[in-house]
């Protein structure tokens, strides 16, 4: 008995910092539905937010510990130490610019100032925006087509005369919505944008980037590999003429140059293109994407393995220089050995 009692008494003592200390933690989520409850699997399911910061003060409003920003999990914490248990604390929530406070008022779920008494584990915080949604019940959608040989030959059967890029209803083709995607007029010849992959949308001048992509047997349009396109999308879907957004080569990114041989004027025309065959996603610009508030269109780099951002302003900035490029290096993730390539 002597053996058990002197054990137990070990375990209390050993647990006493995690009682005189204590921390208050929790997420920050993307709240799409708008009811205050995180939703982890379904439609539609609801990611963490990244970046967030959070401060917490005692009750003379003395800050306690630093300012906390969520990790790409959503989750912040303050640490025993930071905060005494037994700690009655204000935790305030910045929020994101162009985002605002979900609903609050569940367990889960709380405003962007809350009262807790530490300890506290599920001090959370839910954002939602108006940009996440369509302002129509049939919003158009957009997607790219490839075209083999050069883009930029004209002619009947050349291949700058065929689409590249089509917007069609939402509800095309699902029984309830109309087979007729628009014809022509909902659609961007070859000849104007060549090889495209990534999309991003500026909603607030309705306008659609697209980025150049190094593809086998497909060529690049007017401006080569570096290329982002922009064309504006009426309310009716119909895209304008896409012109130059800008050339990510003369703004200091460097993603390589344009390895395709031998493209044919005809697209019925076959061809080998023998060089891009082992430099499909290692070179030139792989998926884009546009912030909340539509001020930076980041893009990543698959040839340096980096992410770029771009602040091309909202309304939407006439020229670009290197000042307006923010750059990260992508870092291996554990390939081990691998040869690997971000998209």
């Amino acid at each position: 008995m002597r053996s058990i009692s002197t054990l137990i008494l070990l375990l209390l003592i050993t647990a006493l910092p995690s009682i005189t200390n204590a921390q208050v933690s929790g997420v920050v989520f993307k709240d799409f539905n708008f009811n205050g409850t995180r939703q982890a699997a379904g439609f539609p399911t609801e990611p963490f937010a990244f970046g967030v910061q959070v401060k917490a003060f005692n009750a003379a409003n003395v800050q306690l510990g630093t300012t906390k920003t969520t990790d790409v999990n959503g989750a912040y914490s303050f640490p025993v130490g930071e905060i005494p248990a037994a700690t009655a604390v204000r935790i305030e929530f910045t929020v994101p610019g162009g985002t605002f406070g979900s609903k609050a008022g569940t367990a889960a779920n709380g405003s962007a100032v809350q009262f807790v008494t530490a300890p506290s584990a599920i001090t959370n915080f839910a954002i939602a925006s108006q940009d996440w949604y369509s302002n129509t019940a049939n919003p158009y959608v957009a997607t790219n087509n490839a075209t083999n040989g050069n883009a930029n030959t004209s002619g009947a059967g050349s291949p700058g005369v065929n689409n590249n890029l089509h917007v069609f209803p939402y509800n095309m083709g699902n029984g309830a919505g109309t087979a007729d995607d628009g014809g022509a007029t909902r659609r961007l010849p070859n000849s104007q944008l060549g090889s495209i992959f990534g999309l991003a949308f500026q909603k607030t001048s309705r306008t659609l980037f697209m980025a150049a992509y190094l593809k086998r047997h497909i060529g690049f349009g007017p401006n080569g590999i570096g290329a982002i396109y922009k064309s504006s999308i009426n309310t009716t879907g119909v895209p304008g003429a896409a012109t130059l957004l800008v050339d990510v080569s003369t703004i200091g990114i460097n993603v390589g140059t344009d390895t395709h041989t031998g493209l044919p004027a005809l697209s019925i025309t076959r061809n080998a293109d023998p060089n891009t065959f082992a430099e499909v996603g290692k070179r030139g610009i792989g998926g884009i994407d546009i912030s909340d508030d539509g001020k930076d269109l980041f893009l990543v780099n698959m040839f340096e393995k980096k992410l770029h951002r771009i602040n091309i302003g909202n309304p939407l900035k006439g020229s670009f220089t290197a000042a307006d490029v923010t750059s990260w290096t992508i870092t291996d993730p554990a390939s081990g050995g691998l040869v690997w390539h971000p998209m």
